[in-house]
């Protein structure tokens, strides 16, 4: 009987003894699963996670309603290394082994806090590749040696939205362009790709994110001279899109690693947003061609019923191709043209309005006569 009782008690020990452990495993994995959370100010480093201290830089009013949803943060990492990082919402971005997440950012007192916890490293967004920040108080340095610096902001019609910024390029001859970009689109500029990410001001300072990258050869989405499809063509000279010039289509292309300008007649279809839409095929077609470099024969096929003019980025000679069932090629070492894509077309639209005046002309001759 004493032997059962003291079973029983030693059960009920046990008992209380597993709920005792179960608790302090729960409160442990709470904590555990809870982020440090840290407030840094504009004023010191106080903020402080292992060796790594942060002050605010700067809290980035955005959106309509001017609301903080970032903020810029000086970090003072070991060694002695400094370094600008933007915290955002909803996003964890990566200082080293470790990651960042903006929770909210107010000002009191004419002071600036953040309040950021960290995070598991892995959570983290890599930023992309060629990332650099630029501001408006001296040149960062970027790809290819050239360098950047914000001239100025433009703002939209609400809030704090910024619309465009103005980039200073000084490129590795010390000759120096001024760009407009729009936030959120690109630019093609001597052979690099600049895209704005986001633009931003603080009360001394405007900042601009740009991703500049290397522009390799040429591409192009509709795999070459596809007359059905709108394309879209980039090379180191910038990016142009197929588009419509009445019922014909002014169609880019690669060649020789360069966007080349054609224009098509679409026959019996129409031209409709860069594509011509209806057409009959037919196995006949006329081409001028204004090709890149060196004297190459070009030989042009297609189905639709058309008349074709083709203007290359770079033209250097001149050829003439007549295909039926034969093709015959005349070549002229001599360059007759030098004409830019937007040149081209220009030159086309003026060839169109002076044949428009001459057969205006000659209706209202034969009507006096």
């Amino acid at each position: 009987m004493q032997d059962a009782v003291s079973g029983v008690i030693q059960g009920c020990v046990d008992m209380k003894n597993m709920r005792i452990n179960l608790l302090v495993g729960l409160l442990l994995l709470t904590v555990t699963a809870t982020p440090q959370q840290l407030i840094a100010n504009n004023k010191s480093f106080d903020a402080v996670y292992r060796n790594y201290s942060f002050k605010v830089d700067t809290l980035i009013e955005s959106g309509a309603f001017c609301e903080i949803e970032s903020a810029l943060v000086t970090v003072w990492a070991p060694g002695d290394s400094i370094y600008l990082k933007k915290m955002e919402e909803n996003k964890t971005i990566r200082i080293d082994d470790f990651g960042v997440r903006f929770i909210k950012g107010y000002r009191r007192d004419e002071v600036d806090y953040l309040q950021f916890s960290i995070r598991n490293g892995s959570e983290a967004v890599d930023e992309p590749e060629g990332k650099i920040t630029v501001t408006d108080k001296g040149y960062v340095w970027g790809l290819g040696n050239y360098r950047f610096r914000v001239d100025h902001l433009v703002y939209g019609s609400m809030g704090c939205v910024v619309k465009k910024v103005v980039l200073e390029i000084i490129n590795p001859d010390d000759v120096k362009t001024e760009r407009t970009l729009f936030v959120g689109n690109t630019i093609y500029f001597e052979g690099m790709e600049i895209e704005v990410l986001d633009a931003y001001q603080s009360p001394d300072v405007s900042y601009a994110e740009i991703v500049i990258s290397d522009v390799m050869g040429c591409v192009e989405t509709d795999n070459g001279d596809n007359t059905l499809q709108k394309g879209i063509c980039k090379d180191s000279t910038g990016s142009y899109t197929d588009l419509c010039l009445g019922d014909m289509i002014v169609e880019y292309s690669c060649v020789n690693s360069m966007c080349k300008i054609t224009t098509v007649e679409c026959g019996k279809g129409k031209c409709i947003e860069g594509a011509c839409v209806g057409s009959e095929t037919t196995t006949t077609a006329t081409t001028t061609t204004f090709p890149t470099t060196s004297t190459e024969s070009t030989t042009t096929s297609t189905t639709t019923t058309s008349t074709t003019t083709t203007t290359s980025a770079e033209p250097t000679t001149f050829s003439t191709t007549t295909s039926t069932s034969t093709t015959t090629t005349i070549e002229e070492d001599k360059p007759l043209l030098n004409l830019s894509p937007e040149y081209a077309m220009v030159f086309m639209v003026f060839i169109l309005l002076i044949l428009g005046y001459q057969y205006i002309s000659r209706r209202k001759h034969n009507k006096g006569t």
